[in-house]
C-alpha cells in the first residue's frame, strides 16, 4: 500500500509509462507502414526508456 507522497507520485509516473508504452506498441500494431516504421519504433523505445526510468525512481524511493 501506498503512503507516502513521493511513493504515490512514483508510483502513478510507472503507471503512466506503462500506458504510454502500450499504446505505441498498438500504434505499431495498427498503423506500421514502410513510411512510418521507423518513427513509430522510435516511439517504442522511448517509451520503454521511460518506463525503465520510472521503475528504477520506484524502487529508489521504495528504498528509502
Amino acid at each position: 500500500m501506498i503512503t507516502t507522497p513521493d511513493l504515490a507520485k512514483a508510483s502513478d509516473a510507472v503507471r503512466v509509462a506503462k500506458r504510454a508504452l502500450i499504446e505505441a506498441e498498438r500504434r505499431f500494431d495498427t498503423e506500421c507502414g514502410p513510411e512510418n516504421t521507423a518513427a513509430l519504433i522510435g516511439d517504442i523505445k522511448q517509451a520503454e526508456r521511460r518506463l525503465a526510468d520510472a521503475t528504477a525512481a520506484l524502487r529508489e524511493v521504495a528504498r528509502s
